[in-house]
């Protein structure tokens, strides 16, 4: 199967690119962790893949409609 057929068919399976399925999940793993309450924003944005706190930050925001910091326990 060639890869541009396999992103066809995975897009239309789970309504998303192959990537937007990885930040997604990558994303929600991060969102987890915050709410265990163990972790900073930069270590879970870290774990998540994101060199920059301000690129999680922002990439948390446009997926979940708020910043991770709401997810903190406190």
């Amino acid at each position: 199967m060639s890869v541009s057929t396999l992103q066809r068919l995975f897009k239309a399976a789970y309504g998303m690119s192959v990537m937007a399925f990885q930040r997604s999940e990558r994303l929600n793993a991060a969102r987890a962790l915050l709410m265990e309450g163990r972790l900073t924003v930069g270590e879970a944005g870290y774990r998540a893949g994101y060199s920059t706190v301000s690129n999680f930050s922002s990439a948390f925001q446009r997926n979940f409609g708020y910043p991770p910091s709401a997810c903190m326990r406190r």
